[in-house]
């Protein structure tokens, strides 16, 4: 496949409040975007939020930033998915602001973009907890067709059809959660077969939890029969855990 041929990704975040693991995401979205056009593809990555000293960080890495306040939440995803649908890619992809992927992730979603998809991802998303790295990493599977959306891909034409056109009320005003399920149930209704998935590895996303998640790191360790992986085997691998650590991305 030609350069040309292969087609174009706008990649986008929402944040708020988690200063500095939500730079470290961004940072990871730059380097991301980075990796797809030195392999061939035309993209680009918006953020949004509402925090002027995030702005700032985000443009200093080439990102766009677009100003959203993050109440009702409802209205701030709307306008999250119409502004990435406007910028007519041939697919969209969710990055979570505080989540990682691995570079054999992303390897792995190149390869997938040689075929068309309607969207496709990962099942597997581990939890780690920021403020401890002996605690062991916690291996969460998404349930059904579910896919983790964090690295989330849709084929953009698919996605606007299904949700038609993200109209005022397709997000309920009181939703304040599981938006991607919503999306995914319209694809889903659109297309039963829609999905597809790479091969999963507990290192295809990081969720980095801190003291302000409404489900934080305990929420998953407590569970007994959840597979554990060892810290060193995911703290290791990211520069940006390691980053994290050493304040590389202090706020402000």
């Amino acid at each position: 496949m030609d350069k040309v041929d292969k087609p174009s990704v706008c990649f986008f975040m929402l944040y708020h409040d988690r200063p500095e693991i939500t730079r470290m995401s961004m940072w990871h979205m730059a380097k991301t975007l980075k990796k797809f056009r030195e392999a061939g593809h035309e993209c680009e990555g918006i953020v949004i939020g509402s925090d002027r000293k995030q702005q700032e960080y985000a443009e200093s890495l080439g990102l766009e930033h677009i100003r959203q306040g993050n109440d009702p939440l409802a209205r701030k995803f709307l306008r999250t998915f119409r502004e990435s649908i406007a910028r007519e890619k041939d697919y969209t992809c969710w990055l979570g602001s505080n989540n990682l992927h691995s570079d054999e992730f992303w390897a792995k979603c190149i390869d997938h973009l040689k075929e068309p998809r309607k969207t496709f991802g990962t099942q597997n998303f581990t939890i780690v907890d920021s403020r401890d790295r002996s605690k062991k990493g916690v291996v969460w599977v998404a349930n059904s067709y579910q896919t983790c959306s964090s690295g989330q891909f849709y084929n953009t034409k698919f996605l606007k059809l299904s949700a038609h056109g993200f109209h005022l009320k397709f997000f309920p005003n009181h939703l304040t959660s599981k938006f991607d399920s919503l999306v995914n149930r319209a694809m889903r209704d659109k297309d039963r077969n829609c999905f597809s998935y790479v091969e999963r590895h507990f290192l295809d996303c990081i969720d980095v939890k801190s003291d302000t998640d409404i489900h934080g790191y305990n929420t998953y360790g407590k569970h007994s029969r959840l597979e554990k992986i060892e810290p060193e085997e995911i703290f290791d691998h990211f520069e940006e855990l390691k980053m994290l650590q050493d304040g590389y991305f202090k706020y402000p």
